[in-house]
């Protein structure tokens, strides 16, 4: 089986450039459970022989895919209470609200349960967000964030929207 190098290797020669290399490393499960170990990207992909990405700032192209990838969570919640809503006869709007509610109570409770994992020394199970994070980056490498700044402007989005939707689901009577 091929070395990760020899597999960047490999890419660079078929035309792709270290930026969709990176872009494709960086969504990968490997790396991000490498960023969890504490490594910064700039040492994982220094020692894979790639040079971290350079934060020249966000352009409007950047940060509208970064969002929308940060954005995929809250969407699968919203249609999915909507499409329950349609089916139980319901209100759509209120129904997606609670769905993306729902997905968002269901974060809480995952994240809550990987503290007390983590207190007992066991690997953390993922998330809701997490598989469907990776699941949107695995069909659109382009939405991954790449640099710290795209990593702020995910975590803020997906905040922002999971205060929306958790005040929306809350109001409703």
């Amino acid at each position: 089986m091929a070395s990760l190098s020899e597999k960047i290797a490999a890419a660079r020669k078929a035309g792709f450039s270290d930026a969709e290399i990176q872009s494709e490393l960086m969504s990968s499960p490997k790396f991000e459970a490498a960023r969890k170990a504490g490594f910064s990207d700039a040492e994982i992909l220094s020692e894979l022989g790639l040079a971290a990405p350079k934060d020249e700032g966000l352009t409007t192209e950047r940060a509208a895919k970064v969002m929308a990838g940060a954005a995929a969570p809250t969407v699968a919640g919203l249609a999915g209470g909507a499409a329950l809503g349609a089916l139980g006869g319901t209100a759509i709007a209120p129904a997606a609200a609670l769905g993306a509610g729902a997905l968002g109570a269901a974060e809480l409770v995952g994240n809550v349960y990987n503290l007390g994992r983590s207190a007992f020394g066991y690997e953390p199970v993922k998330t809701p967000f997490q598989y469907i994070r990776q699941a949107t980056e695995s069909a659109f490498p382009s939405v991954a964030p790449q640099t710290p700044t795209e990593n702020v402007l995910r975590a803020a989005t997906e905040g922002g929207l999971g205060a929306l939707t958790g005040a929306g689901a809350a109001h409703r009577r």
